[in-house]
């Protein structure tokens, strides 16, 4: 099994790049660009970098024409959610989906962003699972009536959910929504790992780095209007980006790397679970307190996804791969590697090393 340090490498890496790429392209953009354009073009820029510094440091190379899902996500998904929110901003279209979020009016509902959200909504699933026994000729009505019915779910989740992070992101302690999406994906990564698709886990850690390396590129500067309008303008896009990241890395796990539903849906709404703060009982605290109840409740979902795929690697793929639990009565994971002096015990680490790599993509 890879060694997980190099996952947490993979990770600093694509923070370090994302946050000194964006603080670089803001100090070389004239301040007289107008409005906040320059934050947005910096974001999308910073981010970029920071994944492709994470993928080549897990020497994850991507090949074109994408040929499966995972590969799909990266290729074309995330590329069209750029161009999409570029749209969005757009000075054509001023508000756009923002405006849209922060003062639903007919108008605003009816704009080219709206619609083109919409269509991505209900387009991301099918492009990642194109070509997969998913979306194969030949099913029944019953078949492709319940496919048809996941697909439509699955679109109005991801819309919905997204629309909703963005208003939550857009409310006091608002920073709590990029870093609530960046656990959910290490907690989505490890997950997929632990259920033994090392490929489409390790993928969710630069992406979690890029997010991370966006958000502390905000930190500085915030006493200023400018910059605190700009370090808004940068969470919009981290929310966007990190919402179809998520969605993404958790329909190719549940597809292709052995993901439960439950599971991926227990870390899906996680971060969703923010709104609690709204409720009327508990808004009567400071910002800090609405910050730190985010984070209860946030966590504890996650936490329970993740014991939850570490109890089943435990008992299905940790044998298989060379480890063990020293201390199983007591709960406690205490895990080692087997000595390389049990033949018995290499031999089936090795005829078994194929599990690791998940569940051929059907995609190709």
């Amino acid at each position: 099994m890879p060694d997980p340090r190099l996952f947490v490498l993979g990770l600093a890496v694509a923070a370090i790049a994302s946050l000194l790429i964006m603080r670089a392209s803001m100090a070389l953009q004239p301040d007289a660009t107008a409005g906040t354009g320059r934050w947005r073009r910096s974001a999308w820029l910073g981010l970029l970098a920071g994944l492709a510094a994470g993928w080549d440091r897990l020497g994850y190379a991507i090949p074109w024409p994408p040929a499966t899902g995972l590969d799909r996500l990266l290729l074309v998904v995330l590329p069209a959610v750029m161009v999409v929110d570029w749209i969005d901003r757009s000075r054509a279209y001023r508000g756009g989906l923002g405006g849209a979020i922060e003062s639903p009016q007919r108008g605003a509902l009816a704009s080219l962003p709206v619609v083109l959200l919409g269509l991505m909504s209900v387009g991301v699933p099918l492009v990642l699972l194109w070509g997969s026994v998913y979306l194969a000729r030949g099913l029944d009505a019953q078949s492709l009536s319940g496919r048809g019915a996941l697909f439509v779910a699955s679109g109005v989740l991801l819309g919905a959910g997204g629309v909703s992070l963005q208003r939550l992101s857009m409310r006091p302690g608002g920073w709590t929504v990029p870093v609530s999406l960046v656990l959910a994906l290490l907690t989505a990564g490890t997950c997929i790992l632990l259920g033994g698709y090392i490929k489409g886990g390790a993928v969710a850690f630069p992406l979690a780095g890029s997010l991370l390396g966006g958000l502390f590129a905000t930190i500085r500067g915030r006493a200023e209007p400018a910059s605190a309008a700009g370090s808004d303008e940068v969470r919009r896009v981290l929310v966007t980006l990190g919402t179809i990241s998520l969605y993404g890395v958790l329909l190719v796990g549940c597809a292709f790397g052995r993901l439960p539903g439950s599971r991926a849906l227990l870390v899906g709404l996680a971060p969703l679970l923010g709104w609690i703060t709204e409720w009327a009982p508990l808004r009567v605290g400071t910002v800090r307190w609405l910050t730190c109840v985010r984070g209860v409740v946030m966590a504890v979902p996650l936490a329970m996804a993740l014991v939850s795929a570490k109890h089943d690697f435990d008992r299905t793929l940790g044998p298989l791969v060379g480890w063990q639990v020293d201390s199983p009565r007591s709960g406690r994971a205490s895990f080692r590697q087997l000595s390389g002096s049990d033949a018995t015990g290499h031999a089936a680490s090795v005829r078994n090393r194929s599990l690791l790599i998940g569940t051929p993509d059907p995609g190709r």
